[in-house]
């Protein structure tokens, strides 16, 4: 087993935190995006 300095140890949990804060920003992104396109297709089918 592996003792871990605490500086690197903390370094890795903040780069664990940022990238799960990334992920849940790039989910939500791509939910809008995809809300607005099914929107937009809804308007399409609509206006035909």
């Amino acid at each position: 087993m592996t003792i871990l300095h605490p500086k690197k140890y903390s370094s890795l949990q903040t780069l664990c935190q940022n990238t799960i804060k990334i992920k849940e920003l790039a989910g939500q992104i791509y939910i809008s995006y995809l809300m607005k396109s099914e929107y937009h297709k809804k308007r399409l089918n609509i206006s035909m």
